[in-house]
């Protein structure tokens, strides 16, 4: 993954501050509809891989609930205290 061919980028719809704590989500943490991390192929554009969050909370701001480690990435959901990691192939695939 060293080689800089790959690109992670995230898109997100608005959050929603009054959500209820539903589902085993934490009390007073915002939720956001759907939240989708894209590992493209920074070459030509093309999406190899997606990863979608629904009804969770993610803190994109400066990167802070996105950290990346050689070939792993977690992400951290504060909406449901979990950290997620993935193992990313030299294929670009997670």
């Amino acid at each position: 993954m060293e080689s800089n061919q790959f690109g992670l980028f995230a898109t997100s719809t608005a959050q929603i501050h009054d959500a209820p704590a539903v589902g085993g989500a934490v009390h007073g943490v915002p939720s956001i509809e759907k939240i989708t991390f894209h590992l493209l192929r920074l070459e030509d554009g093309e999406i190899l891989d997606k990863k979608v969050f629904c009804n969770d909370f993610v803190n994109l701001t400066h990167n802070m609930g996105v950290f990346l480690y050689d070939d792993l990435l977690a992400i951290v959901s504060l909406r449901y205290q979990t950290i997620h990691i993935f193992k990313l192939e030299t294929l670009g695939t997670c």
